[in-house]
């Protein structure tokens, strides 16, 4: 999915905040919040993933309770990831947030803002839609976990 400057309908992107390494509190929060999703990172890791990527957070009594990241940015498009909400906070807006707020700074950088999302996964492109954006292509999906 992508979308352009003249079909991006922002939501709120200054609830977001861009989450810092070197902020303790973004840091481990971002570890936190990773570990729920998956994810296990260590402090260096986590460190290199915020120092790389460009990720925005949404904050509820000191909780991240959401983020998404710019995981690749060209001058011509940006590739937006990572979105996760904490499932006890799905359903409140916080991905349409950190979505919006990664999307405004791809398009103020002059870039197109894409993403892929699987074909199912309705809240998601829900979000997206909402934002403004469009199916460009569809493509499948294939997994593959080697055998150790």
């Amino acid at each position: 999915m992508i979308v352009r400057e003249d079909k991006f309908n922002p939501y709120r992107p200054n609830d977001a905040v861009r989450l810092s390494p070197d902020n303790d509190q973004h840091l481990s929060a971002f570890i936190e919040l990773k570990r729920i999703s998956g994810i296990h990172l260590d402090h260096d890791k986590a460190h290199e993933y915020l120092k790389k990527q460009r990720y925005y957070g949404v904050f509820k009594n000191d909780t991240l309770v959401s983020m998404a990241c710019a995981y690749l940015r060209l001058p011509e498009v940006w590739m937006i990831g990572s979105v996760f909400t904490h499932p006890e906070y799905r359903g409140q807006g916080f991905a349409k947030v950190v979505t919006s707020a990664i999307t405004r700074d791809a398009l103020l950088s002059g870039a197109i803002a894409s993403l892929h999302v699987m074909d199912g996964n309705e809240p998601a492109i829900k979000v997206y839609r909402r934002l403004g954006y469009e199916v460009i292509r569809r493509r499948p999906w294939v997994f593959f976990t080697p055998k150790l």
